[in-house]
């Protein structure tokens, strides 16, 4: 991709369903993925001019059908193209505080939905895909606590006139464990890891061809579930909060912090397709 002198490669690999299965193109997409350290590229090839002629990187818009933009399948895939995204930031800027939380996040998103979902899901090889984003989600979480607490500390010393003689030795601790685990995870993303379980879960969503009466139906059957579950959480945590007598301990603010936050992942997760849902 050429701007006058300026230019940027392209290595890059397509893959294009002629018959068969979309699950098992995925499946294929994830093991090369694995086997030969891919990862997809968020940016279209004309993005990426317009971004070496300093133009900004405008993402190219997914565009998603009216029958298929408000089912479990379709909100989850929007999820994962946010991951993908996240994913390609955290590789370009090795994995710097921002990313790695904008990454967190993202993944955390999905599985808030996955688990919101789950009663439309199939069940076999849920908690499988669960599973794996647990596992990531733990990985992030560490450098991103680590994150948390090297500013919470440099704001602390910036208040204080005189600090331990032991306290540089402390941050440095921080630091070099916090350099392992993000090496770890940066490594581990290049070599396509993340990607790989993405695509299967990819595959795993998209197995079930439905019919247009079909989809129809299911596009109820997702408004009525989301408008009842999620009328239900408010109405627990507005009775919880209720509840609370007196100065709370913080084991209890913990547990209503970590519910407040999911319910606000699901609803991030659910306002993508608001501007295109009109019925």
């Amino acid at each position: 991709i050429w701007s006058g002198a300026v230019g940027s490669p392209i290595l890059e690999l397509e893959l294009e369903l002629k018959e068969g299965s979309v699950s098992d193109l995925m499946n294929l997409a994830g093991e090369l993925a694995s086997r030969f350290h891919l990862h997809p590229e968020p940016l279209s090839k004309y993005a990426r001019g317009l971004a070496l002629l300093d133009c900004g990187q405008p993402m190219q818009p997914v565009i998603w059908s009216s029958k298929s933009q408000f089912t479990p399948s379709g909100l989850l895939l929007l999820c994962v193209k946010d991951i993908f995204v996240s994913q390609s930031d955290s590789i370009k800027q090795q994995c710097t505080p921002n990313t790695i939380r904008a990454l967190r996040i993202h993944i955390r998103r999905l599985r808030s939905l996955l688990k919101f979902f789950e009663p439309l899901l199939q069940k076999e090889g849920f908690k499988t895909h669960t599973e794996k984003l647990r596992q990531w989600g733990d990985l992030l979480g560490k450098i991103r606590d680590l994150d948390v607490l090297t500013a919470a500390w440099h704001e602390f010393s910036s208040l204080c006139n005189t600090l331990p003689d032991h306290a540089n030795h402390w941050i440095d601790l921080i630091t070099e464990r916090r350099g392992f685990l993000s090496a770890t995870v940066l490594y581990t993303l290049e070599q396509g890891e993340l990607t790989r379980g993405l695509f299967e879960l990819q595959g795993w969503l998209l197995q079930e061809k439905d019919s247009d009466q079909e989809m129809s139906n299911l596009v109820s059957e997702t408004e009525t579930h989301v408008q009842k579950m999620l009328t239900t959480a408010v109405k627990d945590l507005r009775s919880e909060i209720a509840a609370i007598n007196g100065i709370p301990k913080i084991r209890q603010l913990h547990v209503l912090r970590i519910r407040i936050k999911r319910m606000r992942y699901l609803l991030e997760a659910l306002s993508v397709v608001s501007c295109f849902h009109d019925d």
